[in-house]
């Protein structure tokens, strides 16, 4: 299975420990990632050329995915228009949250499965205790 992975990005790298763990988390699933970030701009080393470039690259790697799954633990109006692109295709919308993030009734409206976790590693625990489809 295949997952867009929509996270808050940081141009310093701050949150890029963040990402990778996430990614190898959803990979001992068996959910390979993708993230813009992480995989298509490698942290700053590739750049797309304009902000339209940016997310048309983002909305084809959305269309290539089985599922998007969003962390939503701070507020990004990018990871916002990622989700919202996904439900418009119909996808599988997975949020991961901090326990103490305010999540909008828009992306619980439209959520498939939503995901408290208090730190990467409770996180990590709820998932290798459960499938994160079930």
């Amino acid at each position: 299975m295949k997952a867009f992975l929509a996270i808050k990005y940081y141009k310093n790298n701050e949150n890029k420990t963040e990402i990778v763990k996430i990614s190898n988390i959803l990979e001992k699933q068996g959910i390979s990632t993708i993230n813009m970030a992480k995989d298509i701009e490698q942290w700053g080393e590739k750049k797309l050329k304009t902000p339209r470039e940016l997310m048309v690259s983002t909305f084809s790697h959305i269309d290539n995915s089985d599922i998007l799954i969003a962390d939503v633990s701070e507020l990004s109006s990018g990871v916002g228009i990622e989700i919202g692109y996904a439900y418009s295709k119909n996808k599988i919308i997975i949020i991961l949250s901090k326990k103490k993030a305010n999540i909008s009734n828009t992306f619980k409206g439209i959520a498939t499965k939503i995901i408290y976790y208090n730190n990467l590693d409770d996180l990590k625990k709820q998932l290798d205790s459960k499938k994160i489809l079930n």
